[in-house]
């Protein structure tokens, strides 16, 4: 929506945002902030720590890692990092194209309006250079609390759509028991050999989802990074010693949070009960690490998933809204 047909009051919140033309923006409740360039790698630690901060229902730091493996990052064109005065990290945005979604995080004393103006702003530039560099549509989702009205009124400003059924996070505690995992005869469930199942794993991945966007580069990456435990990835493998179903756990950075993703089980497989089998292995690892609650995500409109979770204790923790925007090439 052009600036001249924004609500008077939304003018006002966001105009340093609309007049920017330089990146260094004065607002009013926090000093100043500017956009850097994301420098890679080396950024990891502060993106980590910037997301410790924020509320799980803007980013997931225990998952985080999972993210940060992914090729959207060879771009540093994809990541949008601002800091303040201090050169403190107050901001980041990724345009994750394997997921086709955004994920962000704020600082909790830098949460200003403006802030997170150009931070959106940032997005939909991004969104539509992409488009115009490959020639073709480019559509990407961003998923927010539905209590986070501002945010979801500034997105349909923006030009995004809501799009149904949306996501769901899901929580369990893990103070108490949890079931054993109970396997067809033949099955196995273990944690992944290393490098040398790598591949077998990313073969995996992609059938679970479908998908063509993962590579065994970026599985790789998984298990090189430092938040990697090898005992939380779990599989199942089949008795033709085929890698059937899979469920990847994180622990958060300072303990007693774990996170499921993702978990998956191979079509070949599928309504055996090894997605079941993997999650609660999965969990029962994770009780083991001291982790006393773990979360999950999945869509809003996924009910054999949602089954499978409540039926090994996950209750709802907050409803996302999900809105879309498709940018043409120009």
């Amino acid at each position: 929506m052009a600036a001249d047909l924004m609500p008077l009051a939304m003018r006002r919140t966001f105009e340093p945002v609309i007049q920017q033309t330089k990146p260094l923006v004065t607002i009013e409740r926090f000093g100043m902030f500017i956009q850097r360039p994301f420098l890679g790698p080396t950024d990891f630690p502060a993106i980590m720590a910037l997301a410790a901060q924020a509320p799980v229902e803007q980013c997931s730091v225990t998952a985080l890692p999972y993210q940060l493996s992914s090729w959207a990052f060879d771009t540093p064109d994809n990541v949008g990092l601002w800091t303040d005065e201090n050169d403190r990290l107050v901001g980041f945005a990724v345009l994750q194209a394997p997921f086709a979604n955004l994920q962000y995080a704020l600082h909790p004393s830098g949460a200003d309006a403006a802030l997170e103006a150009a931070l959106f702003t940032w997005v939909s530039q991004r969104a539509q250079q992409i488009a115009n560099q490959s020639g073709q549509s480019f559509t990407f989702t961003i998923n927010i609390a539905e209590h986070l009205v501002p945010t979801l009124e500034y997105l349909r400003l923006l030009g995004f759509v809501r799009q149904d059924p949306g996501r769901v996070l899901l929580v369990r505690r893990l103070d108490e028991i949890v079931d054993a995992p109970q396997l067809p005869a033949g099955f196995v469930v273990r944690h992944l050999a290393g490098e040398s199942e790598v591949e077998a794993a990313t073969a995996l991945l992609a059938a679970a989802f479908n998908i063509t966007t993962v590579t065994v580069e970026w599985r790789r990456r998984i298990l090189q990074r430092q938040e990697y435990r090898p005992a939380l990835d779990v599989v199942v493998v089949a008795p033709d010693r085929r890698l059937a179903a899979f469920c990847l756990c994180w622990l958060h950075p300072a303990g007693a949070v774990g996170q499921i993703e993702p978990i998956g089980t191979h079509p070949d497989f599928q309504r055996l009960g090894l997605g079941r089998a993997a999650l609660l292995e999965g969990l029962r690892r994770l009780q083991a690490d001291q982790a006393t609650l773990a979360y999950v995500g999945t869509s809003a409109g996924n009910f054999r998933s949602l089954g499978m979770y409540r039926s090994v204790g996950f209750t709802l923790h907050h409803h996302k809204l999900s809105y879309t925007q498709t940018f043409l090439p120009r």
